[in-house]
């Protein structure tokens, strides 16, 4: 473990390209590499930033989660898959790396990514879980798009729902694998994540 956690130490590049590349479907890596980059940003403020501006890491994360996501449903044992940790980190970096954004980058990137429901899911349970860049979001309302942008959010999960019924759609994929993540910033069902959609037009209605 720390000949491998050496191998990658301190470097941003490499770290990216583990994550994308020849090690993507190498769950222990995959846990050293994420592992080590929350590290850089205690160590470093900034590196998210970096990390997002230099490496498109929250792209790299997703693929690395689509990936896994696949693994852990497949395995006969979701709950004990090695894949499910590389989800729970995966998760937590993307959480770490959105609240870093600026507010008018973190709206770029949900538009950039409104057809993932993951990546939506996380980025407003980031939203919802800090007052202040919530805040941030609803009084530049007239300056960015954040009323489009939770629109086009809660469309997207609320999508689920329109045709087969709340049943159907608690079976999906996504609401599987976040049960499994087992962390209540990340609830399973997708009327919390709806919710959070409406607090911020609230705030914005506030401003």
């Amino acid at each position: 473990q720390s000949a491998i956690r050496s191998v990658f130490c301190g470097n941003l590049e490499l770290c990216s390209w583990a994550l994308s590349d020849a090690f993507v479907g190498d769950s222990f890596v995959c846990i050293e590499v994420l592992d080590e980059l929350q590290s850089l940003e205690l160590q470093r403020r900034g590196t998210f930033r970096r990390l997002e501006a230099d490496f498109d890491v929250i792209s790299k994360v997703m693929s690395l989660w689509a990936f896994h996501q696949r693994q852990t449903l497949e395995d006969n044992e979701p709950a004990k898959s090695s894949s499910l940790p590389v989800l729970k980190k995966a998760a937590s970096l993307l959480q770490g790396v959105l609240v870093k954004l600026l507010p008018g980058r973190l709206l770029e990137r949900l538009e950039e990514f409104q057809e993932s429901e993951v990546l939506v899911r996380i980025a407003l349970a980031a939203v919802h879980n800090n007052a202040q860049l919530r805040l941030q979001l609803a009084v530049n309302y007239a300056d960015n798009n954040v009323i489009a942008v939770m629109v086009a959010c809660m469309v997207l999960l609320l999508r689920g729902y329109e045709t087969e019924g709340a049943a159907d759609a608690a079976d999906s994929e996504v609401e599987v694998a976040f049960q499994l993540l087992g962390d209540d910033k990340l609830p399973a069902d997708g009327w919390s994540y709806t919710s959070y959609c409406l607090d911020v037009c609230l705030h914005v209605l506030s401003h």
